[in-house]
This record gives C-alpha cells, sequence and structure tokens, in this order.
C-alpha cells in the first residue's frame, strides 16, 4: 500500500480495486520500481496504475503492465497515475479515467524516457498515449493505442508545460474536441526529432 524503500523483480496477477492511490505493485511509491509488472486489472478513483497510483517522489524503470486499468478521477496511468521518473517501461492494457489520462503516466514531473504503449487511453481532459500531462520531458517513445478525449488530447500527450518531446512518434487513432493533436493537444515547449515516424 505505501513503500518508501525500493521494489525490484515482483510482479502481481490478481485484481486490485480501492479509491485514492492505487497500483498493481504499490498504492503509494516514495522509493523506486524495478523490473516488476502487473497483469490484473486495476480499478479506483484518484490516482490509479497499473505499477503504482502515486510515484511522484520517486522512480519506476523497466517495468509493464498488461492489465486493465481504470480511474473514475483525475490521474490515471497505464504505468503510474502520477509519477516522477519513468524509464523503459510499457503498457498493454486499456486505459480508462476522468482527467489527466495516459497510457504510461496520467501526470509526471520527473520526465518519461523510452517508453511505450499500445492500449487504448480513453477520458475526459487531458489525454495522451504517453502521459495526460507532463512537466518534464518525453523522450524516445511511441504510442500505437487508439486515443480518445474531451479536450487536450495527443497522441504523446494531452498537455505538455515548459518541456520537450524528443524521437518519438504517434501511429495510433487520436479523437476529440478541442486541442487535439497527433502528437500533442497543447505544448508549452518544443517539439523535436520526429525521425521515428
Amino acid at each position: 500500500g505505501y513503500s518508501s524503500g525500493n521494489i525490484e523483480d515482483c510482479y502481481n496477477t490478481g485484481s486490485v480495486s480501492g479509491g485514492n492511490n492505487v497500483g498493481g505493485i504499490a498504492g503509494f511509491s516514495y522509493g523506486s520500481i524495478e523490473g516488476c509488472y502487473n497483469t490484473g486489472e486495476v480499478s479506483g478513483s484518484i490516482m490509479v496504475g497499473g505499477i503504482a497510483g502515486d510515484s511522484i517522489n520517486g522512480s519506476i524503470e523497466g517495468c509493464y503492465n498488461t492489465g486493465e486499468i481504470s480511474g473514475s478521477g483525475i490521474y490515471v496511468g497505464g504505468i503510474v497515475g502520477a509519477g516522477g521518473s519513468i524509464e523503459d517501461c510499457y503498457n498493454t492494457g486499456s486505459v480508462n479515467g476522468g482527467n489527466e489520462v495516459g497510457g504510461i503516466a496520467g501526470y509526471t514531473d520527473g520526465g518519461i524516457e523510452g517508453c511505450y504503449n499500445t492500449g487504448e487511453v480513453s477520458g475526459g481532459n487531458r489525454v495522451g498515449g504517453i502521459a495526460g500531462n507532463s512537466d518534464d520531458s518525453i523522450e524516445g517513445c511511441y504510442n500505437t493505442g487508439s486515443v480518445s478525449g474531451s479536450d487536450y488530447v495527443g497522441g504523446m500527450a494531452g498537455y505538455t508545460h515548459h518541456c520537450s518531446i524528443t524521437e518519438c512518434y504517434n501511429t495510433g487513432k487520436v479523437r476529440g474536441s478541442n486541442y487535439v493533436g497527433g502528437i500533442a493537444g497543447y505544448s508549452g515547449g518544443s517539439i523535436e526529432d520526429l525521425s521515428l515516424i
């Protein structure tokens, strides 16, 4: 439920359900999670993720999720609902939430690198194939899953602040109402080197 240390080489295959801070491996992680995976269904309200619900002050590396992820509120992601650094992770499960929903992270302030999503992602505002809302860089990532939402919907990110999207690509269908893009619904930073397309 709560971890302030390190979690390595673990997995979960059972369904997990709760209210806030719900994850296939940890509900809240202040440390690191490495080499773990989840295949079970994870459901909750706020901060729901296949690996962790909340890891804002931690890191997730080399993990994957194949289970269905759903949250009725904000911060819902295939790997983490709201996270810090995320590297070399992938999600293939469907992800559905309220606002700030992503195939990898609903929200991140630590950067996403070398990750990909193939699962269907759907929600309301700020919905992205990789991140719903990002305050740090997204680098070397790709999305092939369909992405749908209302406002601020993107193949990579629904909404980004002062950060870059670099060497990424999207092939998934993106649908929304306002501020909809193949890469970003809204970008407050740079979009560069989309050479992998």
